[in-house]
């Protein structure tokens, strides 16, 4: 909503250094703020089952990373459809953060033995039903967060700082999930359930303050009211428009070249990823030696590997091409994969992980600024909403497939290819890693074809005219 105006270029420094504008930086705060609200949030629910439930608390973990996912890949396009038809984007992260917020910390005391000041305790079906309520809307109202915000820092970023502000979002990223999961622990334990969710809340009001001050002052760029703020429609119209507008949506998505490239490549490489996330615990235990405890090392790694290759890369951004980034880091993740797939020590373990680790923003930083590059403004919550979905259900589908013939396989499986044993573990995850490398191929030829060269340079020429 803020426009590339005169505002924005005087706010922006030259190209290549590390900061993008002032507004970017508050806007990059609030969005730090928010993520590690989010890992101290999963990771505290986490930290209470296993000390309410012990044992059995597997189940419980499951439903809560479940109700987490099931509204981005239900809700994802429906939000970013709204978001697009919501001219007004600071608002709607102000009022989504204030409702996460609320929530939370309504929250604490449901958990607890003192609901409210009283000494009750919820039958435990209510209580986990409450929780789980809770954990989805919450997840709802960030699918409307995350595209408005999109939407926000693409008006207040000049087109040639984009990719480094994707590559500081992936610092973002990386130190939440560095920093947000050993919080989660000594928090609960030295402060207790109320006070670790109260962090949480108090991370989404930061956001909301952050967001509306990265706006205040600016050249403001928004679109006509549209119908549903011009007059009073009835639900079934207001259903109707949505409807319409999201088959629109998804109608440019998949008549773009250029994003269904995107979408495949992703959708190849990370259904092979989603099986790693489920194999990994096996592969650390049974082919590297390790323990469940060691375990926790590889997490760190590959934080820490994220977190400096999203630093190294906001610096070298800018001298490679952003498609070529994408089919490199693809298969550059896959190539890895099989290299770690046939390791024997956790030493070599924890190194690849951490190299991937190191890989692995790359992905995003090379996406974010090719979507902006060929969606119009008007679209972006739409795509993002279908694309961010898309990329969920690969790696859903991937954890599921995994664990499951990992399952039928079992420890007992092996089999000489050339000389060379493979065992069950060894032959997935190499498996997983040449999809990543198919993924990239598919997504390298793809980007050499006629079609998607021409949509890439006929938006390249329209922002360049200032039609964008």
């Amino acid at each position: 909503m803020i426009g590339e105006g005169a505002d924005n270029q005087e706010d922006s420094l030259p190209a290549g250094g590390w900061y993008v504008s002032r507004r970017f930086a508050i806007l990059w705060s609030g969005t730090l703020l928010s993520s590690l609200g989010d890992m101290i949030f999963e990771f505290t629910l986490i930290v209470w089952a296993l000390q309410r439930y012990g044992e059995s608390a597997s189940w419980l973990i499951a439903g809560i990373l479940v109700a987490s996912s099931i509204p981005t890949i239900v809700l994802g396009p429906i939000a970013g459809t709204l978001v697009d038809q919501w001219h007004d984007k600071i608002r709607v992260v102000l009022l989504a953060s204030s409702a996460i917020a609320i929530l939370t910390l309504l929250l604490a005391p449901l958990l607890t033995d003192t609901v409210w000041g009283t000494e009750m305790t919820l039958p435990t079906s209510v209580q986990l039903g409450v929780l789980l309520f809770t954990v989805f809307i919450i997840s709802a109202l960030n699918r409307f967060i995350q595209p408005a915000t999109g939407v926000i820092s693409r008006d207040i970023v000049a087109d040639a700082d984009r990719p480094r502000a994707a590559s500081l979002n992936q610092v973002a990223q990386g130190t939440a999930i560095l920093v947000g999961p050993p919080m989660a622990a000594p928090l609960f334990v030295s402060f207790g359930l109320t006070w670790a969710l109260a962090l949480n809340a108090a991370s989404f009001v930061a956001c909301a303050v952050l967001v509306r001050l990265a706006g205040r002052g600016a050249t403001l760029e928004s679109t006509e009211p549209d119908a549903v703020d011009q007059v009073r429609m009835s639900l079934r119209h207001r259903i109707a428009l949505v409807r319409t507008d999201l088959v629109l949506g998804i109608g440019f998505f998949r008549q773009s070249p250029t994003l269904m490239t995107l979408a495949g490549g992703l959708l190849i490489a990370l259904s092979g990823f989603g099986a790693l996330n489920t194999l990994d615990p096996s592969f650390v235990v049974f082919n590297l030696g390790g323990s469940a405890d060691i375990y926790g090392w590889f997490g760190t790694a590959q934080g820490a590997g994220s977190l400096i290759g999203a630093a190294l890369f906001s610096v070298v951004v800018g001298r490679v091409s952003m498609p070529t980034l994408f089919c490199a880091s693809l298969a550059g993740l896959g190539l890895l994969t099989l290299v770690y797939a046939h390791q024997s020590s956790v030493p070599a373990g924890l190194a690849l992980i951490f190299l991937l680790g190191l890989l692995l923003p790359a992905i995003n930083i090379a996406v974010s600024p090719i979507m902006l590059q060929v969606t119009p403004r008007a679209y972006l919550g739409r795509v993002g909403g279908t694309l961010n979905p898309l990329i969920n259900v690969a790696t859903m589908a991937g954890v599921l497939i995994g664990g499951v013939v990992y399952g039928l396989l079992g420890e007992s499986f092996s089999v000489t290819i050339g000389g060379v044993r493979f065992g069950a573990l060894d032959s997935l995850l190499s498996l997983t890693g040449m999809l990543s490398m198919v993924g990239g191929l598919y997504a390298w030829r793809r980007f050499r074809t006629a079609a998607v060269r021409a949509e890439l340079e006929s938006a390249a020429g329209s922002r360049d005219s200032g039609l964008s």
